[in-house]
């Protein structure tokens, strides 16, 4: 299937087709001669683009595109080898598209013969030749349609790829909804929900949502440490016979006994002190400033808070934000449609004109001809003749890689394009800045890394570079998920200040696994009910007052983006 008007921005057509008709594109002379990026073509001159898509290597410079109508005898000789975008035909000698893109998550499977590398692109007439591009993809059946493109299933698209060896896929963290983020079920068995803390009642896995939950607790001071039963339940801990019962029993043990399992108040459940040093009480966010030990009273050392550390604001128009990575403060602007600009209606710091639509803001902007927009915010310029640039999106994620552009009126095809074959092939008008990394996509093979992406990704995906890359919201850093460290694997949990979750040793890099420890609470499910249908379920959230325990650590893979 090839694409819609199938166009070509290779500069020997000119010679063969003759010259440009109203019908066709114009090729800019402006862009400047330099080493290209791996998008599928080779080197040009002064920034034009040489080569054949799919199979060379990376653009030169930035340039306006020549693009030409290829023409065509029989419909076969439009077939873009694309399973996702629908059927292209040879209409009136020249190839043309009709159907409509199959339905996003539906499987796919790239054609066998598919390129799978891009060669490096050889320069010519003074342009710099391309490098080799990345793997593309490769017959599976782990592929689905996304936006017109067979693109690789992962972890989070929302399909469930058994092939890949997911359980489940439902596009969120939440370890305890049923499915974890590592897209397999919470549980399977009750084996699994087993925190081994008998006091706080037997957990099971429900088994048509695949979640923890417990049953009924048992009696305050039941016996809770067979065969030895030295140790009784207070409340959900297991502790020696005698600790809450208000009195001090030195020789079993104790540091103190209040009675009480109201926590940070000196004395937890578990009759130790609340805290003796400052690394205690620490919740390893310095963004909530530094915890101290307060032992002003010896008989009731407590947790206090530090300072939060305030971030002056700045103007009107930006965050103050606070990284719990270093403490350190950082602006970004108040920008509700994630174009990098803030609203008009915060005052004379604001240039956005519209901050609900992403397609309108001042800067590097253009006016999209009729479309009828004041995409620029400036209402003199024109909407109905003015020029307007298009820029190829290869992976169908709504940001382009690469600073070559149509120059025209009308859109161009929405399939018409100099991606490898499989890709989604559209046009946008949102221009990429590279340099500053705004509105641009470092990879634009793959439609999960783009400037406005908020997932975290334990797989890498290849960037503009040919390179393994964790970046996936193109900010030039791949920021860790899970950036807690040094966690001692048996600290207390009291929903209060001990919630400290992170890896027991340093963190790890990107992509790479290592012990995870966490305080969590379980859903609890309230007996006796008549059957399970008629069973409340309540799912408690991690870290407040419910997280009493601390789940043993597991291989948790750091996530990027």
């Amino acid at each position: 299937m090839r694409n819609v008007g199938r166009y070509l921005a290779v500069a020997g057509l000119v010679a063969y087709f003759g010259a440009c008709t109203s019908e066709d594109r114009n090729f800019g002379a402006n862009g400047n001669a330099a080493a290209g990026q791996p998008n599928g073509s080779g080197g040009g001159p002064n920034g034009k683009t040489g080569g054949v898509a799919s199979n060379s290597g990376g653009a030169s410079g930035a340039a306006q595109l020549m693009v030409v109508k290829v023409p065509c005898n029989v419909s076969a000789e439009c077939d873009d080898k694309n399973p996702c975008n629908g059927a292209e035909i040879c209409a009136d000698k020249f190839c043309a598209a009709e159907g409509t893109n199959k339905a996003n998550g539906e499987a796919c499977v790239a054609p066998v013969g598919t390129v799978l590398v891009a060669a490096a692109g050889a320069g010519n007439m003074g342009g710099a030749g391309g490098a080799a591009g990345p793997t593309l993809m490769s017959p599976s059946n782990e592929f689905f349609c996304t936006k017109g493109s067979c693109v690789r299933g992962y972890c989070g698209d929302g399909y469930i790829n058994t092939a890949a060896g997911e359980e489940c896929d439902d596009m969120n963290t939440d370890d305890k909804d049923g499915c974890r983020k590592d897209c397999q079920f919470t549980c399977e068995t009750t084996e699994e929900c087993d925190n081994g803390n008998f006091c706080d009642g037997a957990e099971i896995c429900l088994p048509a949502t695949h979640q923890c939950a417990t049953g009924v607790k048992p009696a305050q001071n039941t016996l809770c440490n067979p065969p030895d039963n030295t140790k009784w339940c207070n409340f959900d801990t297991c502790v020696l016979i005698g600790c809450g019962n208000g009195t001090l029993d030195a020789d079993k043990g104790e540091e103190c006994d209040d009675g009480n399992v109201t926590p940070n108040d000196g004395c937890e459940v578990d009759c130790k002190w609340t805290c003796e040093s400052n690394e205690e009480c620490s919740d390893k966010n310095p963004c909530n400033g530094t915890e101290t030990c307060d032992n002003t009273n010896p008989q009731k050392p407590i947790c206090k808070p530090g300072t939060p550390v305030t971030c002056p604001a700045q103007d009107a128009c930006t965050q103050n934000l606070c990284k719990p990575a270093d403490g350190s403060c950082y602006y970004p602007p108040i920008d509700a449609d994630g174009d990098g600009e803030a609203s008009t209606a915060l005052g004379a710091c604001g240039t956005d004109c519209d901050d609900k639509d992403p397609a309108i803001f001042s800067k590097d902007s253009q006016e999209v001809c009729k479309d009828g927009k004041d995409n620029d915010c400036n209402p003199a310029t024109p909407d109905d003749t003015s020029m307007t640039r298009y820029y190829l999106d290869c992976d169908g994620d709504g940001y382009s890689g690469s600073t070559d552009y149509i120059t025209e009126c009308n859109p161009p095809p929405p399939k018409a394009g100099l991606c490898p074959e499989g890709s989604a092939n559209s046009w946008i008008t949102l221009a990429p800045d590279p340099k500053n990394r705004v509105n641009w996509d470092c990879g634009d093979y793959d439609g999960r890394a783009n400037p406005r992406q908020t997932q975290y990704f334990s797989d890498y995906f290849v960037n503009y570079l040919g390179d393994k890359s964790w970046d996936y919201d193109c900010d030039g850093v791949a920021s860790q998920y899970y950036t807690g460290h040094d966690v001692p694997k048996d600290s207390p949990c009291d929903g209060s200040f001990y919630c400290a979750a992170g890896y027991t040793g340093p963190v790890p890099a990107c992509g790479t696994a290592a012990p995870y420890t966490q305080c969590q609470s379980r859903g609890i499910i309230f007996y006796p009910p008549v059957t399970l249908l008629q069973t409340s379920i309540i799912f408690l959230p991690w870290c407040d007052s419910a997280a009493t325990y601390r789940r043993p650590p597991f291989d948790q893979p750091q996530t990027c983006r």
